[in-house]
């Protein structure tokens, strides 16, 4: 690896060829602002006039509100304006999936924590005040927290009717279908069956959930967040305030961390700030405090997973059964895409002739799940490794080889009848890892410790799975990305993205590939904020796909620009070799001859979606 060196937050590279980054070790371009304390989050920006926002939420998980009296909060000092549900210019709708989600509760509160009105003040203690003076009178609603008791024929309703595919309370049911189960149990020597349980998780992210909503000029609106996908906050800000897109500009601020809890609850915060900005016409920070955000913010879904797995006696499965259910809390939000992944991922990576598995996504009156790492995946991916484990300790087989026996490759069919022609590297991963961790001598070891002692036992854990990284079959009308990629007067290059660094490396990564793909020096690129107003709707930063897709998308922009840069070099005369130290010359001689400094890139999904649902 070539020898890198920094300053002040700019790579230099020490007898690197210029372009040649991807696989080198730069610092990353956005490191030493934040080491340091310089970078700007939400909660560092100020606008002249700026008040400050707080939610007065619901104190009950299920109520009709009979009334709401403000009179106390608009009274308070230093209070600006309210807002309720009457206030809404737009629709009263935080646009996800679906559109059971109010953005301030009208008639019904569904669970602890959700708006029903706001309040702007001078100053954020005065608006904390404020707020706690509302008077909220409620007629309290049966109470279902449970999944499984919200599935029952005697169960109260929770989820808004108009959204529910069957029953009360069912947000969604998918099935998935391969082959004959009875008929491939009937082959099976041994049989087990398991029901697990995962509960909540919490995102944790070191930056909690903010916005801050600028009204501009001719009734429009700019919002500043802390955010995974800025054109869905787009989108939600334009409908609640019934604004056409191109009036509503979305800028990612630095986001401290987001691991899927600000794909989907940033389009309520920006939304509810943009409502106080609107009825107060002037700048509105709305920023969660740590309780409050674990309160009122996405988690990943609990499960109760219950499988049924059947195989011969040396290993081979033969058939697969599996039901889960999905606490989806009080709305969808993102509920039907993450059950779809689970269903998808449930039989794991292995070769299964034949498959039946139900999923169900289920309404109750707790804080609505959303977006967490692996996307609905975990639930079921505990499940069955955990069954794998079951069958190799009732076959009497080693708990690698088992996996070794039924993984797939190429030739075979997924669950939903995928063939794998190429790139299948399962039994090799397996077998790599059993080689690294020196397995059997490690369970030998582990066998010997534990006869010794019965204080304290040890022992090792397998797992292997499959993930899709994407957005898969369901969503190929968002699988797409763009860049705007520009070279500036003084040989520097600009580029932009719809895609966000939250944390993860976007920012070091498209410079890179950018910089191969020009053969440029990387401190000589830089990559803006996301903004609404400078690239095209790329889609969200969720899925592991923002590298791929906007990656391509800079490609695409970098190849056209580089063709730019090498007519008006051939021009001036200057070998192709020498064009990165001349640079600027030839920029000014862009500018000089009128020639477009500007491109634009795309990435676009690649191929059509492979995975298909039988019913």
């Amino acid at each position: 690896m070539k020898e890198m060196v920094s300053s002040r937050g700019d790579t230099k590279s020490k007898g690197l060829t210029p372009g040649g980054m991807i696989g080198a070790s730069v610092l990353r371009p956005d490191a030493v602002d934040k080491v340091r304390g310089e970078a700007k989050y939400v909660g560092d920006l100020v606008f002249t006039g700026m008040l400050y926002g707080r939610i007065i939420r619901s104190t009950v998980p299920h109520a009709r509100v009979r009334g709401i009296n403000l009179s106390r909060v608009e009274s308070a000092p230093s209070v600006v304006c309210t807002v309720t549900s009457d206030d809404v210019p737009g629709e009263n709708v935080v646009q996800v999936i679906y559109d059971d989600q109010p953005a301030l509760a009208k008639e019904i509160v569904r669970y602890i924590g959700e708006p029903i009105a706001l309040v702007a003040a001078r100053d954020r203690i005065s608006a904390e005040h404020a707020a706690k003076l509302a008077v909220i009178d409620y007629e309290p609603l049966p109470v279902v927290s449970d999944p499984m008791i919200a599935l029952s024929e005697d169960a109260p309703a929770v989820a808004v009717p108009a959204v529910v595919e069957e029953g009360k309370n069912v947000f969604n049911h998918m099935r998935l279908r391969k082959g004959d189960v009875e008929g491939g149990f009937a082959q099976a020597d041994v049989i087990v069956e398991g029901e697990y349980s995962t509960g909540y998780q919490e995102h944790a992210y070191l930056e909690t959930q903010g916005a801050i909503a600028v009204p501009d000029e001719n009734g429009s609106m700019t919002i500043y967040g802390s955010m995974q996908c800025p054109f869905y906050v787009q989108g939600a800000v334009a409908r609640v305030l019934g604004l056409p897109l191109s009036k509503v500009r979305v800028v990612q601020t630095t986001t401290g961390g987001a691991f899927g809890g600000k794909e989907d609850v940033p389009s309520l915060v920006s939304s509810l700030a943009a409502l106080m900005a609107w009825k107060a016409r002037r700048p509105v920070k709305l920023i969660y405090d740590r309780s409050e955000d674990i309160l009122t913010s996405s988690k990943r879904h609990p499960a109760i997973v219950h499988y049924k797995s059947g195989a011969k006696r040396d290993g081979t499965i033969t058939a697969i059964e599996v039901e889960f259910v999905y606490n989806a809390g009080a709305y969808q939000t993102l509920s039907s895409a993450v059950l779809w992944r689970g269903l998808v991922h449930a039989a794991g990576p292995y070769r299964i002739p034949n498959v039946k598995v139900d999923a169900y996504s289920v309404a109750t009156n707790t804080v609505p799940c959303g977006a967490f790492r692996g996307f609905g995946s975990p639930q079921v991916i505990f499940a069955h490794e955990s069954q794998m484990d079951k069958l190799a300790e009732k076959l009497g087989i080693d708990r690698l080889e088992i996996r070794r026996r039924n993984v797939l490759e190429e030739g075979d069919k997924t669950c939903t009848n995928q063939l794998l022609k190429e790139s299948v590297g399962i039994l090799e991963t397996i077998d790599k890892a059993g080689e690294m961790v020196h397995w059997q001598e490690r369970l030998s070891a582990i066998d010997e410790f534990n006869a010794s002692t019965e204080e304290r036992k040890r022992g090792i854990g397998i797992s292997t799975i499959t993930y899709g990284v994407g957005l898969g079959g369901k969503a190929p009308f968002l699988d797409k990305a763009g860049a705007y990629m520009k070279l500036e007067a003084d040989g520097s290059i600009a580029f932009s993205v719809g895609t966000v660094e939250m944390g993860q490396g976007l920012i070091t990564a498209l410079t890179q590939i950018a910089s191969e793909a020009l053969q440029v020096p990387v401190e000589r690129i830089h990559m803006a904020r996301v903004d609404s107003s400078r690239v095209p709707d790329s889609g969200p930063t969720v899925a592991s796909r923002g590298t791929m897709m906007s990656g391509l998308a800079v490609i695409d922009a970098a190849k056209k620009l580089r063709e730019r840069i090498d007519a008006v070099a051939a021009d001036l005369g200057i070998a192709e070799q020498d064009i990165p130290g001349e640079m600027t010359k030839i920029a000014q001689t862009f500018w000089l001859k009128n020639l477009d400094p500007a491109v634009e890139g795309w990435g676009m999904k690649i191929g059509r979606a492979s995975c298909r649902e039988r019913v």
